[in-house]
């Protein structure tokens, strides 16, 4: 997103929260212009486009959106299905697939969320697991709910890294959060 893309957010904020922007001078305008210009630099216009709308439309206290609410909306509106799920909802996907893997291992594999198949690595996966246990099925039910979790981790650090415009090379966010712990 670049000045003139972030003008136009602008211009949306003002219409849906008049009263707040209507006492602010042109110079704190154009500050916060540039402001979101600078955050939101590697981000597709229509998508802060659509986190700012979903904002607007879901607000029911009247005031307008930081940043970080805006890059709230962008995760939730870029997260792929399965990414907001309990660690017991993923369990129940994989397991509904495990327990028709003997013979359809690649539809139910082909049928889970991309995240899930991450987790679950692939349709023989499946199958293999359709063969375990109810003792063992313990341990993999446990090791795919930390593996689950671990992609969740994952995909929020990626598309923060990519919001903050961290190349690979960089550093990374999760190793800003660490570094800041400390």
């Amino acid at each position: 997103m670049n000045i003139k893309d972030s003008a136009k957010i602008m211009a949306l904020l003002e219409a849906g929260y008049a009263p707040h922007y209507n006492k602010l001078t042109a110079d704190n305008k154009s500050d916060i212009v540039k402001l979101w210009a600078s955050l939101f630099a590697n981000c597709d216009y229509t998508l802060v486009e659509g986190a700012v709308k979903a904002y607007i439309v879901n607000d029911k206290l009247g005031f307008p959106p930081t940043p970080g609410q805006i890059i709230e909306n962008i995760k939730r509106l870029t997260s792929s299905q399965g990414e907001n799920m309990t660690d017991e909802e993923a369990w129940n996907l994989i397991k509904k697939a495990i327990s028709n893997g003997n013979y359809n291992a690649e539809e139910e594999f082909d049928n889970l969320p991309k995240i899930l198949q991450r987790v679950v690595g692939s349709p023989q996966m499946i199958k293999n697991y359709a063969m375990y246990t109810p003792k063992e099925m313990q341990y993999v039910k446990k090791d795919i709910m930390d593996s689950y979790r671990n992609a969740k981790r994952q995909e929020e650090f990626k598309m923060l890294n990519d919001i903050a415009g961290i190349e690979s090379s960089d550093m990374r966010v999760e190793e800003l959060l660490f570094y800041n712990e400390e």
